[in-house]
């Protein structure tokens, strides 16, 4: 099984930007060194901008999906957890004389 390449180009830093990826691709158009064209530099950052602002959103979902995993295997753990006693830390009544 041969690895795949993956797509990349340099821009005009000479960096490295992986295009396989929406974000990637979004920011090599805006620093692109032929991308004088100030209609598509503003596409390119508001579309930058969506992406943002949809990665932020599943950030937040797989967060609260988290958390929410986190809860139920804390609950179905607490039936087959150890009983501790807890000795009370005053003397309590005297138990009933027979």
């Amino acid at each position: 099984m041969s690895a795949r390449p993956r797509l990349s180009k340099r821009g005009a830093s000479g960096v490295r930007c992986s295009c396989s990826n929406p974000i990637g691709a979004a920011r090599y158009k805006i620093s692109a060194p032929h991308a004088h064209d100030a209609t598509a530099e503003a596409a390119a950052r508001e579309r930058l901008t969506e992406l943002d602002a949809h990665e932020t959103e599943l950030r937040t979902r797989v967060e609260a999906a988290l958390g929410e995993a986190d809860e139920r295997i804390r609950k179905a753990r607490l039936p087959v957890q150890e009983t501790m006693l807890v000795l009370p830390t005053e003397p309590g009544p005297d138990p009933p004389s027979k």
